[in-house]
């Protein structure tokens, strides 16, 4: 599979059929667009062994990654909503285009979403410290 390190292992698929979340050997676990046969996002490193747990809610909305006795379980929002709003959250303002195109990608057309915030400047803005995930430890 393109964007894997390893052997796949721990198939999860959404019912519909859609998403694929699967952990490799080499301790990633990666999601897949299976109608686009597109990686979404970089791969999750989860420090642990190939054999760890992952499991994908049914609807494909929500992800849970075992991260080991000390670190619990995390669970990501698949939701690109949900990613907006912790977007304008995180950065105080509506995205830039580049900033869209980095961290909403391929989910819809660049629009300022931020209805709290002004419409984004042009130019040039000081890089934001987005997650990687919307990763909420149990």
């Amino acid at each position: 599979m393109t964007g894997a390190r390893g052997h796949i292992q721990q198939p999860a698929f959404s019912d519909a059929g859609t998403l694929l979340l699967a952990g490799g050997n080499d301790g990633t676990v990666l999601l897949v667009d299976l109608e686009s046969r597109t990686r979404l996002g970089d791969p999750i490193e989860t420090g642990r062994s190939p054999g760890s747990g992952i499991s994908l809610r049914s609807d494909g909305n929500e992800a849970a990654i075992e991260f080991g006795v000390q670190a619990g379980v995390g669970l990501w929002s698949l939701e690109p909503d949900q990613w907006v709003t912790a977007a304008c959250a995180i950065a105080g303002r509506n995205l830039t285009t580049d900033e869209w195109t980095t961290y909403i990608g391929d989910f819809g057309e660049y629009q300022p979403a931020c209805s709290d915030y002004p419409e984004a400047e042009t130019g040039l803005r000081e890089p934001i410290d987005m997650p990687t995930s919307g990763r909420t430890f149990l």
